[in-house]
């Protein structure tokens, strides 16, 4: 019995000292972060197993002269570089964490990222149907960067706490497109949350969705209605309470089109408005008056034509559609246009 105390005690005391000698958070001075420092961790006393850490800044931040502070645990210090570089438009290697009262030590190369947006739609498609590698982030990466999600993955994996994946865009948005998943078995047991943020300019967030113990994830795709200022969209792990991993996948933003479709009809479709605008009914599209039509297509926000269909129409099924706002266009028989936009319960 005094064995296996003595034991637990060495255990519980090489575990303190492993997590003491880490960096837990960065602050740039004057520059706030989209997202949490996170880091693959080091292996201690290790020249090669190097800790990776990482934190993404909005689009245009200057990092070229800044003053950076490092966190860590107690008794714990930076003991290379002293003072640490003002330059950080780079990776930077070599930092050391020391631990004063062991001497044991780890080091780190921390990289801070800076988005670039991307034009709308984004669309980022995961899996092993998908182009998407976690890896493949570069500084001329266009619409994405993430801190510390799981390396060589062809999905957003998140594998602990404070992991985050950012998108930025340049145009105003309409809706978001993603599907998200718990890979444990704990979530009514632990404390787990799981944040979707948006913002205007990257400093400045609202929630969009939480995930917690009262809203789990649903592992379906999720479609949510942007604020059109956004700009910014984040995906952070903001509590693991057990063991459990989160993954992200086929993350699109879809582009507002309000302004070329039209919502507001001119004099020439005041006769035939009634008889051409279908009414969304469950998983179909019904319309009256039908032999007005001569052709009805479906497609999403981007343009991408979903469903195409010739004739005298009564109704459409849209069944197979997810959740989310698409645009209706009706050619009459006359030669006229109408699109409007509906949304997919």
């Amino acid at each position: 019995m005094k064995k296996n105390v003595l034991l637990f005690i060495l255990l519980l005391s090489s575990s303190f000292l492993l997590k003491a000698q880490r960096i837990t958070d960065m602050t740039i001075e004057g520059v706030p972060s989209c997202v949490p420092f996170a880091a693959f961790n080091p292996t201690n006393n290790s020249t090669t197993a190097i800790g990776d850490g990482q934190i993404v800044y909005p689009a245009g931040t200057d990092l070229s002269n800044v003053t950076v502070t490092l966190t860590t645990g107690a008794d714990v210090i930076i003991e290379e570089p002293v003072p640490l570089p003002t330059n950080w438009t780079s990776t930077v290697t070599g930092i050391k964490v020391v631990s004063t009262s062991t001497g044991s030590w780890a080091l780190y190369n921390i990289t801070a990222k800076i988005i670039n947006p991307a034009p709308l739609p984004i669309e980022i498609k995961t899996g092993t149907t998908g182009n998407f590698n976690s890896s493949s982030w570069t500084p001329s990466t266009l619409g994405w960067a993430a801190a510390c999600i799981d390396k060589d993955k062809n999905t957003i994996r998140f594998g602990s706490l404070k992991r985050s994946f950012v998108v930025a865009f340049t145009d105003q948005p309409d809706s978001l497109y993603f599907t998200p998943k718990f890979s444990g078995t704990d979530w009514e047991t632990n404390t787990y949350v799981f944040d979707v943020d948006g913002s205007p300019d990257g400093v400045n967030w609202t929630s969009i969705v939480q995930y917690n113990k009262e809203n789990p994830m649903p592992g379906t795709v999720v479609g949510k209605k942007l604020d059109k200022n956004y700009r910014y969209i984040r995906w952070i792990y903001t509590t693991r309470g057990g063991s459990g991993n989160v993954t992200v996948d086929n993350v699109k933003v879809t582009k507002d089109l309000s302004n070329s479709i039209k919502d507001v009809y001119t004099d020439e479709f005041k006769e035939i408005v009634p008889a051409l605008k279908a009414n969304y009914v469950k998983n179909s599209l019904e319309f009256q008056h039908n032999e007005l039509i001569s052709k009805v297509s479906v497609l999403e926000l981007n343009g991408c034509r979903l469903i195409n269909m010739n004739g005298n129409i009564t109704s459409l099924d849209v069944s197979n559609l997810i959740s989310g706002m698409y645009l209706v266009n009706i050619q009459t028989t006359n030669g006229k246009s109408l699109t409007y936009r509906f949304v997919k319960e």
